[in-house]
């Protein structure tokens, strides 16, 4: 084995859970380039989008999550991991709408046991500090 097709038969035989990069370009793919395919194959079928900056607690299920990243005129771009682990991903992104200021998002992805799937999804998302040509600032998140 090269290291190349080592990776490759690893991540193909899920010897290893879903990562922030792999979760990530699969939300990118239906936000950014209308391909709800990766999505619909990461999300698990009980999966719920946990909403904080809902006063009601509202979640979403998968189908929901994957027409909204369809349809929304936002774009992701930028991602940055924090963390990846066997039950939690973690990272963030910046969020692009034309004619608005960039915002960053923080977003944690919990895995299903075997590591293959995202059952639960949260994030925050909230404004560059300094505008957007500075770096992010998660201090509003605290």
């Amino acid at each position: 084995f090269t290291s190349a097709s080592l990776i490759r038969f690893i991540r193909h035989e899920r010897l290893m859970p879903l990562t922030f990069e792999e979760v990530s370009a699969a939300y990118k793919a239906a936000m950014n380039d209308k391909d709800s395919g990766p999505l619909k194959r990461i999300l698990a079928d009980d999966f719920r989008w946990k909403m904080f900056a809902r006063k009601d607690g509202a979640s979403a299920n998968k189908e929901q999550t994957v027409y909204w990243n369809l349809h929304t005129d936002m774009t992701q771009t930028d991602y940055k991991t924090v963390y990846n682990g066997e039950d939690l991903v973690i990272g963030t992104f910046n969020i692009s709408v034309e004619g608005e200021e960039d915002t960053i998002v923080v977003s944690i992805g919990h895995l299903s046991d075997d590591g293959t799937q995202v059952t639960v999804c949260e994030h925050l998302r909230g404004p560059y500090t300094g505008g957007k040509d500075s770096k992010p600032s998660l201090s509003f998140f605290i």
